[in-house]
């Protein structure tokens, strides 16, 4: 999809967050007395077909400020193999790691509403022959096996400790020996600006209100990796986004990253 300007392409990012705001900020005190997020996001939006469009073209746009640089992160990629996405059913990272790397196809794992945004932006990247689509619940189900590398991109601050590392142990089941995990998420601590950190601190306020979920340390989504049976783990810092972090783990005997 091509955009005249910046405006044209943060629009839905703008108009998403102001029906969230809208409808779902009111009882932010109840989360905050309970302890409890009073509504589910993520089940909220599967009801609104025009919210999750905005919300899914909102995320390319976001994904499309750091997929580049994700992709160079990303080199053991150049040997090809299959590639599981879950939960990115936009599929912009997806399209990014294809188009770098050539021997590389996908399969792009979420639930039907959002997949529908992920085909059409497929399609219209001419990549239907290497990126195809598979519905499910990455929560409740199982993940498809056999793959060389799993993403969890964006999807780590949406859930509970408990929820995340049902979800690593997941995903080394579906990863082959020597395989590799590579989450991509905001990291508390170690923020380099002032400002950053007041929107992190927003963002955490956010997911904790609308999900139950936050902003997590590196140490902490290293120990749970580890806890799930990957090693090797490392961060890998992104430097178009600050506080945004690539971190890696393997599956399976050890050895260097090249």
């Amino acid at each position: 999809m091509a955009y005249r300007t910046v405006a044209d392409q943060f629009r839905p990012l703008f108009t998403f967050w102001d029906t969230v705001l809208r409808e779902l900020y009111h009882n932010l005190e109840r989360s905050l007395q309970t302890g409890t997020a009073p509504t589910n996001l993520y089940e909220w939006i599967e009801g609104r077909a025009e919210t999750s469009r905005d919300f899914q073209q909102a995320m390319i746009a976001i994904a499309r400020l750091v997929s580049g640089e994700v992709a160079g992160k990303l080199k053991f990629l150049s040997s090809g193999g299959r590639l599981l996405d879950v939960g990115g059913g936009h599929g912009e990272y997806s399209v990014a790691l294809c188009r770098k790397f050539p021997d590389l196809v996908a399969v792009l794992f979420d639930s039907p509403q959002t997949l529908a945004a992920g085909r059409k932006h497929v399609v219209a990247e001419k990549l239907g022959q290497r990126i195809t689509f598979q519905e499910g619940d990455f929560l409740a189900g199982d993940l498809p096996t056999g793959f060389d590398a799993v993403l969890l991109f964006n999807i780590v601050h949406g859930f509970t400790a408990e929820q995340n590392m049902a979800l690593f142990r997941k995903v080394r089941r579906a990863l082959q020996p020597g395989g590799r995990v590579v989450v991509l998420d905001q990291l508390d601590k170690n923020i380099p600006m002032a400002s950053l950190t007041a929107t992190a601190r927003l963002l955490a306020l956010s997911y904790y209100h609308v999900l139950g979920g936050r902003v997590y340390p590196f140490d902490e989504i290293a120990g749970w990796l580890e806890a799930a049976g990957f090693r090797e783990v490392r961060r890998i810092d992104l430097i178009k986004v600050p506080g945004n972090a690539l971190i890696l783990g393997q599956n399976g005997e050890s050895h260097e990253y090249p």
